[in-house]
Order: C-alpha cells, then structure tokens, then sequence
C-alpha cells in the first residue's frame, strides 16, 4: 500500500491583516520627506522600487506588504542638501533610525511611518596659530541651536541645518589671540568673506566658512643712550635713565596701528631708529615718529647721542 503525505498550509485572517502559520501579517509602512532628497524602498519579491518617494516626480511613498517580507530603504539627497537622519513617530522602523543609510526593516505593526529628513551642511574651519573658538547659531536637524568649533587643535565641525533657516557666524578670541576674519566662504556663507564680525545669512544650500585665528605679536623696545620711547594714546613702552632702564615686552592685537615717539633725556638728542619684522618701515628713520601695523613679531631700538 503506498502512503501519500498531505502538506496543508493554513492561512486565515487576524486582527491584524492576513497572517500565515508563520504568523506574518500585512501591513503599510507610510515614508515621507522633509528637506530636499528621495527615498527608494525595494524587496526582494518584487522587482523594481516598490516605494519611490519625493525627488522631482516620486509619488509612491507607501507600501502594502507582510511582516515577513524585508524592505530595503535608500535615501538620496537632492543637490545641496544632505541627508540628516530617520525620525519614525510610530516607532517600528528597524534600522532604519538615526543616520543608517540604506537601513532595513519588517513591518512589526499595521501601520509604520518613517520620515527621511534631510538639511543643509553647515561645517565651520578653524585655523591658524592663535586660539579661539567659531560659534553657529540656527535651527538644525537635531534639535539643537548651536554649532561650536574651537580652534584648539584646528578642525572643521560640521551640522546640519534646517532649510531656509537663518545661520548666524560669530568669533571670540581667546587671551593673547586676535580673530583675523572670515574667508573661504562656499554656499550661501560666500558673502561672509573678507569679514571680521559676526555674520548672517539664511541657508539655501550646503555651505562652509573659515574663521582664523593668529597669536598676538610682541613687539620689543630698547634704547642706546638716554630717552624714553612713549605710545601716543597709551603708555611709557620703555625708558632709560642713568639711574634705571626699564623696558616693557609687550604683545599688541595683530593689525593695530601703533605711533611711537622718541623722547631724549639728559641733553641728548634723538638720532635714528633701528627695527625690524613691522616695524622695518622706519628703520633708519630720523624722524622721532615711527608709525607702523604691527602684524608680526617685531623690534625696536631707539638711539640717543
């Protein structure tokens, strides 16, 4: 007598949709955009993107499907943007959360939404051999409203903004340090360069500024003979008498204006300047007025006969 073995597979309806002796049910999983990007969603059973969401004509974002069947989900920015992360307020997205990209997942409920944000970059740069810190200020993709780079070591610090949010630049100098400016501005920062303030703009695409930073440069006084050298608008920097000498080391903000004089003592006179780095524009002046932009190191020696 020959047997026959009989396989029967049970299918019936639950509560939540079609379910198989394996147990998966159907259910929908809902994408949607926000910023500037596209998200393709394909599986293994169907050939072809089974969701093509947002870009220039996606407009099948949601996709019917069991719980046993795995959907790989693909964001892609638009041009200027960059992709920011999942947010999934039903909760149910498998990998897809945070920043995974392509992510993949199984329907765990009925109804799943998930949303692909996407901003633009903002990266600030520091640099030079000074020490401070670039500050952003907006509304980004994380929730946050502040960007801070500092330039200790130098780096780029980058986030991502909401679209069309204003961004707003500003530079703090650190003690014995001075901001030079901005510059390098790409994207919607372009119009910051060549400024040493803060700086503002509304985002509309990807975008990079360079904030430097220099150490503050020293200048230093002697004198041969008699006299002192005065700062008009500040201080004695260095005086010699034939009693005492005394000479100030002193670190100026990089770029500033200094006029210095010379005043003999003692009968003497002044003869000539010998300087160097900024300050080589009066070298060998006799004019006891020494005018220069201190932007380096630099030295200064006033002689008296």
């Amino acid at each position: 007598m020959k047997r026959w073995i009989i396989s029967i597979i049970v299918l019936g309806v639950s509560a939540f949709g079609f379910w198989s002796s394996a147990y998966a049910f159907q259910g929908t999983l809902n994408v949607s955009i926000q910023g500037g990007g596209k998200v393709i969603g394909e599986t293994a059973r169907v050939r072809g993107a089974v969701i093509n969401c947002g870009g220039t004509s996606g407009t099948d974002c949601s996709e019917t499907t069991t719980s046993d069947n795995e959907i790989v989900i693909t964001a892609t920015p638009n041009s200027g943007f960059t992709f920011a992360g999942w947010i999934s307020p039903t909760g149910g997205a498998g990998e897809c959360v945070g920043q995974n990209n392509p992510c993949k997942l199984k329907l765990t409920q009925v109804t799943t939404s998930l949303i692909a944000t996407f901003g633009h970059n903002i990266t600030a740069i520091t640099e030079g051999n000074g020490a401070g810190n670039v500050k952003a200020s907006g509304t980004f993709t994380d929730g946050s409203s502040t960007l801070a780079c500092s330039i200790q070591p130098p780096h780029a610090c980058s986030k991502k903004v909401v679209p069309g949010a204003e961004v707003i630049f500003s530079a703090t100098a650190s003690t014995e340090s001075t901001f030079l400016g901005w510059s390098g501005g790409t994207g919607s920062a372009i119009g910051c360069n060549g400024s040493k303030s803060n700086c503002s703009f509304d985002i509309s695409t990807n975008s990079s500024i360079k904030g430097t930073f220099i150490k503050n440069p020293t200048l230093t006084i002697s004198i041969n003979g008699f006299g002192k050298v005065v700062q008009v608008g500040g201080a004695e920097l260095c005086v010699n008498t034939a009693s005492a000498k005394t000479c100030l080391l002193k670190q100026f903000a990089a770029g500033q204006k200094l006029i210095l004089v010379a005043n003999p003592l003692g009968g003497l006179t002044f003869e000539r300047w010998s300087s160097g780095g900024s300050a080589a524009i009066c070298n060998g002046s006799t004019d006891p007025s020494c005018v220069f932009r201190l932007n380096a190191d630099s030295n200064v020696l006033a002689f008296f006969k």
